[in-house]
C-alpha cells in the first residue's frame, strides 16, 4: 500500500474497535499469510476454504505484526487480555474488501481495466498488462489467478497509487460476486471475454453465467466502455444489463467470425501459422508471435479498448511486436523431441475445451491430434452429460485418440466418444498416472499434436511433468 492508514482511519473505514493499539499508529503494509507479514504490518485474519487466519494470530505477532484485523467471536481464549494489537470487526474477509474499496478511491490519475469471462481472463489480462507497460511507465496487474473475493482486494491493495494502469482480473463461481468486486474496483474500462459453461454448479446455466458476468457493470459510471466479442453467446442478456447501467457496449471481431451482430471494430486476418499471424486493424498491419485463434481474439478485444481510450494505433501496432503470449499451463506449446505438447492444464470447461481443439485443428490440419483429458469441475448436475457431449464431439473435431485420467466424471468422455466413433479402441482410461504415461508413450507418433487439459482439481500438470521427464 502506498497510503499510510492510521488505526483511527482503519476503525472508521472497517467499522472496527481497537484494543492495545495507538490510534495514530500507521500501516502501509498488510498480509493474509502470517508467514509473510512484514515488521509493523497489518494482518487480516481471513477465513479461507482450508483454514482460518485466527489460528495464526500469535504467529503473526511473533513475525512483527503491529495490527491484527480479527472477529471477536474467533479470538483465541483470553484474546482481549493478551495485549494483542487488535482491530475487531464483524468479518475480516469483508474488511479486506472494504479497505481495498477505500484504497481504490485514492487512485487519482490512473485508470482501471477490469476483465471477466468464462475463459481467457488471464491471457487477456497478461496481454493488456504487456501492452500498457509498453505505452506507459508504470502498470500493476493481477498476479497469477488472484481474481476472487480474496485475490482481487489483494491485487488492489498491492497496487501503486501513481500507476498509469491497474489491470484487474475478476472471476466468480456464485451469483453476485462479480457485482461486489466491480463495486469495489470501480473500473474505467471493461471486457467480457466470453460466456461459456463454467461454474454451472452454482450459476445453473448459460443464462446464469451471462447474468453474472454482466455484474461487471455495477461499479462503472454511466457511459463507461465495455468490449465484448461480436459472437458472444447470450449477448441479449448482457446488452439488456448494459442498458440498465448506462454502459456503452462495443463489439469487436474478425471478419471471418460467424456472428449475427456485426462488430463495431473488425480485423481481417491476412496470414496465420502456428508461430505468427498478421492482421489488418485500425488501418495498421499488426504482426504477432502467435497464430492461436483464442489468443488473437483476446488480443483484439484489448486493442479495441486501448484504441477507444485514445492510444495511437501505430503505437499499439509497435507494442504487439514485443508481446509474449506464454502463460504457464495456458495453451503453452512445448516442443518435445518427437511431438508437440500443448499444455492447457490450468483449467477447463466445455466451452474452452471445444475452442482449444478447434484452434489446434486449424493450426495443424494435417497432423494427428491426441487429447489427454482430466475431468471438468463445478458443472453441477449437468457434469456427466457435458463430459459425454464433449467426448462425442471430439471425433468430429478431428481428435484421433483420447486418453482420460481420474476416478471421476472423466469416464463419461469415453462413453460419449463411443457413440460417434467406430474406432472405440482409440481410447484409454486409467486412474494410475504411470499407466497413463506408459500407454501414451506407446501410442504417440512422430509429429503428433498432443493436447493436455482438465480442471485444476484433475492435476493434469502431473502428466505433463511426467512425459517431459520421460523424454
Amino acid at each position: 500500500m502506498d497510503y499510510h492508514y492510521t488505526t483511527a482511519e482503519l476503525c472508521r473505514i472497517l467499522a472496527g474497535q481497537s484494543y492495545h493499539i495507538p490510534q495514530n499508529r500507521c500501516f502501509s503494509d498488510f498480509a493474509i499469510d502470517s508467514r509473510k507479514i512484514q515488521p509493523g504490518g497489518l494482518f487480516f485474519s481471513i477465513v479461507g476454504e482450508n483454514t482460518d487466519g485466527h489460528l495464526y494470530i500469535e504467529q503473526a505477532c511473533k513475525n512483527g505484526a503491529q495490527g491484527i484485523i480479527a472477529c471477536r467471536d474467533k479470538l483465541p481464549p483470553g484474546g482481549l487480555s493478551l495485549e494483542i494489537p487488535l482491530i475487531l470487526v464483524a468479518d475480516p474477509n469483508r474488511s479486506l474488501r472494504d479497505l481495498a474499496k477505500d484504497y481504490r478511491s485514492r487512485l487519482a490519475s490512473g485508470f482501471v481495466l477490469a476483465i471477466t469471462g468464462s475463459n481467457g481472463k488471464t491471457s487477456s489480462k497478461e496481454i493488456a498488462a504487456d501492452l500498457c507497460r509498453f505505452l506507459h511507465p508504470k502498470v500493476n496487474a493481477t498476479q497469477g489467478n488472484y481474481n476472487n473475493f480474496i485475490g482481487v482486494p489483494i491485487t488492489i491493495l498491492s497496487a501503486s497509487l501513481d500507476a498509469s494502469w491497474w489491470i484487474v482480473e475478476m472471476g466468480t463461481n456464485h451469483f453476485g460476486e462479480i457485482q461486489t468486486l466491480s463495486e469495489m474496483v470501480r473500473p474505467n474500462l471493461g471486457m467480457i471475454t466470453n460466456v461459456g459453461e463454467s461454474h454451472l454448479e452454482f450459476l445453473e446455466n448459460m443464462e446464469g453465467v451471462a447474468c453474472e458476468k454482466s455484474g461487471i457493470f455495477a461499479g462503472m459510471d454511466s457511459g463507461t466502455i465495455v468490449a465484448i466479442p461480436s459472437d458472444l453467446r447470450h449477448s441479449d442478456i448482457v446488452s439488456e444489463q448494459a442498458i440498465q447501467h448506462g454502459i456503452r457496449l462495443v463489439r469487436y471481431g474478425f471478419t471471418s467470425w460467424k456472428s449475427e451482430i456485426s462488430p463495431d471494430y473488425s480485423a481481417t486476418l491476412r496470414e496465420c501459422s502456428s508461430e505468427q499471424a498478421c492482421f489488418e486493424f485500425l488501418d495498421q498491419l499488426f504482426e504477432v508471435s502467435t497464430g492461436n485463434s483464442l489468443l488473437l481474439r483476446n488480443l483484439l478485444g484489448v486493442l479495441t479498448l486501448l484504441y477507444l481510450h485514445n492510444e495511437p494505433p501505430d503505437l499499439l501496432c509497435e507494442a504487439c511486436r514485443f508481446l509474449n503470449f506464454e502463460v504457464k499451463g495456458r495453451m503453452q506449446f512445448r516442443q518435445m523431441p518427437s511431438y508437440l505438447l500443448v499444455d492447457d492444464t490450468y483449467n477447463a470447461n466445455p466451452t474452452s475445451f471445444n475452442e482449444v481443439i478447434q484452434s489446434l485443428r486449424s493450426l495443424y490440419p494435417q497432423k494427428r491430434l491426441l487429447v489427454v483429458a482430466g475431468a471438468m469441475a463445478e458443472l453441477g448436475k449437468q457434469s456427466a452429460d457435458l463430459h459425454f457431449q464433449l467426448g462425442a464431439s471430439m471425433p468430429m473435431l478431428g481428435v484421433k485418440y483420447l486418453f482420460t485420467f481420474g476416478n471421476n466424471d472423466a469416464t463419461y468422455y469415453i462413453e460419449g466418444w463411443k457413440t460417434r466413433n467406430k474406432e472405440s479402441e482409440n481410447t484409454f482410461h486409467t486412474i494410475d498416472l504411470n499407466k497413463l504415461v506408459s500407454t501414451f508413450n506407446q501410442v504417440v507418433k512422430k509429429d503428433d499434436i498432443v493436447l493436455v487439459k482438465g480442471s485444476r482439481s484433475a492435476h493434469m500438470e502431473q502428466f505433463v511433468d511426467a512425459v517431459m521427464s520421460y523424454e
